[in-house]
């Protein structure tokens, strides 16, 4: 979200939140993060520390696993690379640190008990009963005891299940001082209960809880599931304080091993979870686990789904995500095609980045014309003499073509002043078609012209004349314009082809008729003819009586303009009835995604269009009629895919569902940019209609006339059958 709020990429909103400053805007915060730009993570949501999201990847903040025994948590980057944390999928991952550990727990995930405390066997981890107390208060204990038993650990002097008898070498309950200590002590003197000497065993991992070796093999005697010297680590397949066996016999374990902390299991290669009960991103199919085979570099950081189908990223495609989608190019960068709408096919390009072009144009991004035409973006032909030019392209900007000696013109179809002859164009000599003398020519300057005829080599027709010949009668022909139509009533025209320079509203090489739409030719107009101004809907076409200036009407509607209706019969206010897509909604109520260039929708209504894509591929409008009569619907769109797309429409009556029979849907064909102009008639549901269509806007681009029953309101929308046809580049609304 960006524009009025700075939101990181974690809200796709920002509005008032505070009813006694309204204008004041905050992010609405998504992704578990907090703060007015949502650039911090939520209490209890740091077990990865914040990043701003980004167009891949929404980079939420995770919960901290603290097992319901604390609420806040924080993020220790050391934690994170020593591993330590467990997340709440159970993986070695994150930096996660809870705080303010309850119920008498402690630990990174307060996973442990304090001191005098034990993991009670009857109550999972996460409850609130979790820890249970010792029941060690007798002078003989620590006061701490063992996990799940409860059995209470002895001071290094005593052993026994209630720690009521004296260790290995040691005499004389409940004193208990070591025997070497009592021989050797001459003076009797009593050493205080509990005093810890010279302890070689782990009481935790021996026999008897005892700290002493046995008397017999000198040895510290384990417990199952203990190893070592002294008794003080666990054996292989066997974890935590009081090692308990690893719990790692799936098909993604690795020997049976685990953590020797934490019981996770030693995994194989395409396995992860705490018991490796999982496939790691890149890998599919558990429990075999196979590798997805997927480019590195086109393919979303999960690899591939459940059925080793390869996930690309947005531009990327195939069955690896090897290579660009259409409308990208340059894989493994894969970039936007930067195909110019107007001038090119598609919007897709060749690997390299080559735009496929229309016929005139060329460029990569077909932002040129072609060789032999000029003036983009319409890209005139050229239209070089092959005579009197030296090549058939010309200048891209001016349209000038490269003429031969003594050729002039844009086309190089003329000779130049003081030459006569074309395509040869001789010099220095007088024309024979425009001078007096034919068969001695004399030299330039003493040429005698012809009535009509001027110039120093008399190879030029005068004003009012035009077409130098020897084939007519006075070598030059009358112009005969119509000086009612030409510009200032003068009568001359063009040398080379005779047209007379008209009034705007007037054609014709004479200048004497009305351009379409236009009629009555007076001489004392600017513009020449008038507008017939036939009204664009009630009309059969722009044109009108020349004289008269009386509209050809549509049926059922009359008067000279077409815009009153017959007796009886009536039709509504286009502008009343005029909706526009983008003012619609998806089906979830979320505004509609809507584009705005010109260069995608020339000549788009009020504030754009909305754009179809795999991301909006239904659109709801709502249309209120209220007319006993039926009507008629146009659906104006543009459609540059260069295939024809296909599309549905379904009207619904308001307040009912998309169940079957509540709705009339049609299947819809929208052609490409060369049949726009098309008026098709795609659904009338069986119906006629008395009343005249509602026509559509000019220049419009027909799609639909759809008939809709009266008196409801009717959602309009696509169906995802239309994913690609009417998304620009592919399709606009």
């Amino acid at each position: 979200m960006g524009g009025r709020c700075v939101c990181n990429g974690h809200a796709e909103a920002c509005d008032p939140h505070n009813p006694n400053d309204p204008y004041k805007l905050q992010c609405d915060c998504q992704h578990n993060t907090c703060g007015t730009s949502c650039d911090q993570c939520c209490p209890g949501f740091n077990q990865i520390p914040w990043k701003p999201a980004t167009t891949y990847q929404a980079n939420e903040c995770e919960p901290c696993n603290c097992n319901q025994h604390s609420f806040g948590c924080y993020y220790d980057p050391e934690v994170d690379q020593r591993r330590a944390s467990v997340n709440i999928q159970g993986e070695y991952r994150g930096g996660g640190v809870c705080m303010e550990c309850q119920h008498h727990t402690a630990g990174v995930n307060c996973e442990r008990c304090v001191l005098t405390y034990y993991r009670s066997p009857d109550h999972p981890l996460d409850s609130p009963l979790a820890c249970s107390p010792c029941v060690c208060q007798t002078e003989f204990t620590d006061g701490t005891c063992e996990d799940l038993t409860g059995r209470c650990y002895c001071k290094p002097n005593y052993t026994g299940e209630n720690c009521d008898s004296c260790a290995e070498g040691y005499i004389n309950f409940p004193d208990c001082y070591h025997l070497a200590t009592y021989l050797n002590n001459t003076n009797r003197e009593v050493k205080p209960a509990g005093e810890i000497i010279n302890c070689e065993c782990s009481a935790a991992g021996t026999e008897g809880n005892s700290c002493r070796p046995d008397l017999h093999t000198r040895t510290c005697i384990c417990k199952p599931g203990f190893t070592g010297d002294h008794c003080d680590s666990c054996a292989p397949g066997h974890y935590g304080l009081n090692c308990q066996t690893c719990q790692c016999s799936g098909p993604g374990c690795q020997d049976g091993r685990c953590d020797l902390l934490t019981g996770q299991c030693l995994c194989r290669q395409g396995f992860q979870g705490y018991s490796c009960d999982r496939c790691t991103p890149g890998y599919f199919n558990y429990p075999l686990c196979q590798l997805c085979g997927c480019s590195s570099v086109g393919t979303l950081p999960e690899g591939c789904d459940v059925s080793g189908r390869c996930l690309c990223r947005p531009e990327f495609q195939g069955p690896r995500c090897e290579q660009c989608r259409s409308g990208f190019h340059s894989y493994p960068n894969c970039q936007v095609c930067t195909c110019d709408p107007r001038t090119s096919l598609d919007s897709s390009c060749s690997v390299s980045g080559h735009c496929h072009c229309r016929p005139n144009y060329s460029g990569t991004a077909c932002d040129q014309c072609a060789p032999g035409f000029y003036g983009f973006p319409s890209c005139t032909p050229c239209q070089c003499s092959a005579e009197g030019s030296r090549f058939t392209s010309c200048d891209q900007v001016s349209g000038q073509c490269t003429c031969l000696p003594n050729v002039v013109g844009q086309r190089c179809d003329t000779c130049s002043s003081g030459t006569y002859g074309f395509p040869l164009c001789q010099a220095s000599t007088c024309n024979p078609a425009g001078s007096v003398q034919n068969e001695v020519l004399p030299t330039v300057g003493s040429c005698e012209c012809r009535p009509y005829v001027e110039g120093v080599a008399c190879d030029r027709c005068k004003p009012l004349f035009w077409n130098l010949s020897p084939d007519t009668v006075y070598r030059c022909s009358n112009c005969e314009c119509n000086v009612e139509g030409t510009v200032a009533g003068v009568a001359e025209c063009a040398q080379n082809n005779g047209q007379c320079y008209c009034k705007p509203n007037v054609c014709s090489g004479t200048c004497s008729v009305c351009k379409d739409g236009y009629f009555n030719l007076q001489s004392g107009s600017f513009f020449g003819c008038q507008g017939c101004q036939c009204d664009i809907g009630g009309s059969a076409g722009q044109s009108c009586g020349e004289r008269t200036g009386r509209c050809r009407c549509r049926p059922n509607v009359e008067g000279s303009k077409c815009n009153m209706p017959r007796p009886d019969h009536y039709f509504p206010d286009l502008h009343h009835l005029k909706f526009e897509i983008e003012e619609g909604t998806m089906l979830d109520g979320r505004p509609v995604r809507f584009g705005y260039n010109p260069l995608e929708f020339e000549g788009f209504s009020w504030r754009g269009y909305a754009q179809m894509s795999s991301i909006q591929s239904k659109v709801v409008v709502q249309v209120s009629v209220s007319s006993p009569d039926l009507f008629q619907i146009v659906l104006r769109y543009v459609n540059r895919g260069g295939l024809d797309m296909r599309g549905r429409v379904s009207v619904l009556e308001d307040g009912k569902n998309f169940m079957c029979g509540n709705c009339k849907c049609k299947t819809l064909y929208y052609p490409n940019l060369s049949a726009l102009d098309r008026e098709k008639a795609l659904w009338d549901a069986g119906l006629t209609l008395p009343l005249p269509a509602s026509p559509p806007l000019p220049s419009s681009r027909y799609a639909a006339l759809l008939s809709l029953l009266p008196s409801l309101s009717f959602p309009h929308g696509w169906s995802e059958r239309l994913d690609v046809g009417v998304a620009s580049p592919r399709g606009s609304w």
